[in-house]
């Protein structure tokens, strides 16, 4: 690739080809969603309790045994992870069992892990 300054392209890459690589970037308004799902990943609690849900579904008390939290301190990270579509919930009586919207979050997840042990 080359280096790009204003209108002047160095080495091989013709000026088409930046312009080409510049439309594959995403728009500002998915960039960032993708930073908020990273900010939301970025919190080891979070990574535990996305961890745990891998399992299936489970209500708050079991989440919070599995990941040794209060109670209260995970019902707010869900809350957080419910914001970003990252999970979703369901009611089933009194209790309200929690679940992931879909495995591309742990996929992710799964290929940093991965990532760091390639040291």
């Amino acid at each position: 690739m080359e280096c790009y300054n204003g209108d002047k392209i160095y080495d091989h890459a013709s000026k088409e080809a930046v312009l080409a690589i510049k439309k594959e970037i995403p728009s500002e308004e998915a960039i960032l969603k993708v930073s908020d799902i990273f900010k939301m990943l970025s919190s080891p609690s979070r990574l535990k309790i996305l961890y745990a849900l891998r399992a299936g579904k489970l209500c708050v008390h079991h989440i919070a045994k599995i990941v040794g939290m209060e109670i209260s301190a995970v019902s707010h990270q869900l809350k957080l992870l419910k914001l970003l579509n990252i999970i979703k919930s369901e009611k089933r009586g009194k209790e309200v069992y929690y679940f992931l919207s879909d495995v591309h979050i742990l996929s992710l997840i799964d290929n940093v892990y991965v990532h760091i042990k390639e040291k």
